[in-house]
This record gives C-alpha cells, sequence and structure tokens, in this order.
C-alpha cells in the first residue's frame, strides 16, 4: 500500500464532533495547503487571518491559542514556523528549519534562566521564602574529569581538568530526558544502543553534532583546569592528593552558587567500594563541616556508563581540553551554559 503524503494527511483530517472551532481549522490546513506549502512561504498570522475566510474573528493571540496550538500539539497534522512565518511542513528541509527555529528558542529561554538563577544565587534573593515539602527542590551535581592527576608524561598529558554539571529539579525528569536525548543522538549517529558518550569516542563532526543536540537540555556546568607544568606543591605528586585537592577547588567556588539540598554523584575512581572512595567521601564531608557548609544529602560514586550527567560531564570536560590544547574549539557550542571556568594556577 502506497504511503500517503504530508499533503493527502492534512486534507483527510476532520475535526471532533462539537469542535466549535473546527471550520476554521479546517479552512486553515486549505489556506496553509494552498498558500503556505514549505518554509520559504510562510506568512505572519496576521495575514492568514486577513486573508483565511475564518467563521470567527480573532486577534493574533486567540487565533494561535484556538487553531494553531491544537495541530501542534496533534502529531497529525504538523504547523512549521520560522522568521519567515508559519507554514505547511512537507519535506525535510521544512522539518530542519523548524527545529533549528524552536532550538534557538529554547536556549535563548534557558539562557534567560541560568542568568535569573545566577541573580538569585548571588543575592540570595529567596532567603526570606518558607519552602514546603512541596516546593523542595533538590540540586543534582555530576562530576567527571579529563587526564590524570600525576605529574607523570607530562608532555603527552599536560592538564587535569575537573568538571562539575549542575541539574536543578524536583524528581528525575531530566535524567529521563538525557537519556531520551541520548537514545536520539544514537540513533542520529548510528551507534550501538549501549555507546557511552565520551570525549575520546567521537569524531569532530559527531562531537560536535552531539553538542549541538543536547543544547535544548537543561544543565549548566563549572570547571577547573590544572596546568600541570606550573604545579609545584608537594601534594600535586601524589595522585590521590592531586584529585582530592581539585575537586575541592572546584567545589569551593562552585556551592557558592547552590542552595537547598544537593546531591554530589563523582565518576568511579580507583576502583568500586574501594578504600580511596571511602576517604574521598570522608574528605569532602570533613570539607563540608569546614567551609562549604552546604546541605549535601547524598555523596556517591558511580560508573559514567550508568549515569548520563556523568558523561555530559565527560564532554565538557574533553571540550576544555581540546580547547586547552588548541586542537579544536567546540566550546561556543557549550558557552550560554557555563557558570565559570578556572585556570590553575590562576
Amino acid at each position: 500500500m502506497k504511503k500517503r503524503t504530508l499533503e493527502e494527511i492534512a486534507l483527510s483530517w476532520s475535526p471532533e464532533n462539537g469542535d466549535r472551532y473546527g471550520e476554521d481549522k479546517k479552512k486553515f490546513i486549505e489556506y496553509l495547503i494552498h498558500n503556505c506549502k514549505g518554509f520559504k512561504n510562510g506568512q505572519a498570522i496576521k495575514t492568514i487571518i486577513k486573508n483565511g475566510n475564518f467563521k470567527y474573528d480573532y486577534s493574533k493571540e486567540a487565533f494561535q491559542h484556538q487553531i494553531i496550538v491544537p495541530f501542534r500539539e496533534s502529531d497529525k497534522v504538523f504547523i512549521g514556523t520560522s522568521q519567515r512565518g508559519i507554514y505547511f511542513i512537507e519535506s525535510s528541509v521544512d522539518a530542519k528549519n523548524t527545529l533549528d527555529f524552536y532550538t534557538n528558542r529554547i536556549r535563548s529561554e534557558q539562557k534567560h534562566l541560568r542568568n535569573l538563577k545566577k541573580i538569585i544565587r548571588k543575592n540570595d534573593l529567596f532567603a526570606q521564602l518558607e519552602h514546603t515539602k512541596k516546593e523542595k527542590t533538590t540540586v543534582n551535581v555530576y562530576f567527571d574529569e579529563s587526564g590524570t592527576p600525576s605529574l607523570k608524561n607530562i608532555e603527552n598529558d599536560p592538564f587535569f581538568i575537573v568538571t562539575a554539571v549542575v541539574i536543578e529539579s524536583k524528581r528525575n525528569k531530566p535524567i529521563y530526558e538525557l537519556d531520551k536525548r541520548f537514545r536520539f543522538i544514537r540513533d542520529l549517529l548510528g551507534k550501538q544502543v549501549d555507546f557511552e558518550f565520551k570525549s575520546t569516542k567521537l569524531k569532530l563532526a559527531e562531537y560536535e553534532k552531539v553538542l549541538t543536540e543536547l543544547s535544548t537540555v537543561d544543565y549548566e556546568f563549572a570547571s577547573v583546569v590544572f596546568i600541570k607544568t606550573k604545579l609545584t606543591g608537594a601534594g600535586f605528586k601524589h595522585s590521590k592528593s592531586f584529585y582530592k585537592f581539585a575537586f575541592d577547588k572546584l567545589l569551593k567556588e562552585l556551592l557558592e552558587y547552590l542552595g537547598g539540598s544537593i546531591n554530589l554523584y563523582f565518576d568511579e575512581y580507583s576502583g568500586k567500594n574501594s578504600q580511596f572512595q571511602k576517604e574521598f567521601k570522608d574528605y569532602i564531608t570533613k570539607k563540608n563541616t569546614e567551609y562549604y557548609f552546604k546541605k549535601v544529602e547524598q555523596l556517591e560514586m558511580f560508573q559514567s556508563s550508568d549515569h548520563p550527567f556523568i558523561q555530559v560531564a565527560d564532554l565538557i570536560a574533553g571540550v576544555l581540553k581540546n580547547q586547552m590544547k588548541n586542537k579544536n574549539n567546540l566550546f561556543e557550542l557549550i558557552e550560554e551554559k557555563c557558570i565559570f571556568t578556572r585556570i590553575f594556577p590562576y
């Protein structure tokens, strides 16, 4: 059986019984097909209202709410949007233009939201609010590193970079959304279903595509880059003390931005349930009592394959490493999500 075209599907659409605006929705579809096929023929909503011969009179806002939005919430007839206006999607090019339009809009709104959060944190604007359990928001912070905490083989491994990805959420919704996004990206790149996203596993074009697709995910990050040739303290000669110091340096500044209940999730280091893991947890807990002074509810280490946001932290750390090596510069793809990046020694 021959697959129906998008136009045939649209023309066969009929409103539900009792839909007051059903007749005008039908006229809207017909108008788009005859006058606005493809993004190059997009028209402003006011123009469509003026020329569409609709049963009811509409303001721009009413037309969007009563006519356009129901179609956007449906999987039957999708209405394209771009800077040119509203149009009927009939090709992959049309779909791509609409995706780009909404991606840019979402990124802009998320940037605004992140800037607002920074203002709130820096000025402690919510300090006087009483939070109920229903209003409680947990901040999850996921950590990973690039390079090794060792001063050996500096010529080939000149940087040690620690990165934190910050997610504010009342539940685990961001994790589910990122899992879904990663599944889509795996399909897009032709990767296996169990492919783990790591900076060292991606070609440049793939890396760029992954970061672009992740731009709509609501996260922030902070990083500290250690330049090994400039590290002179005795503690840097010991990998475990270097590792602890690096994350302490990152946390000390990052936690100034964060409030409420905080969970800290680190990429597994030195083996599952190792003695070092216990030492590291005790170390961070001790630092919290000394100067973090935060409500840390969980402090755990996990394999990156089990936590997608740890994989995001790896990707960001990889971007910074490549930038430091002048290998390539993908930082502009993540710059708007940056809380801070620091170079140490400063």
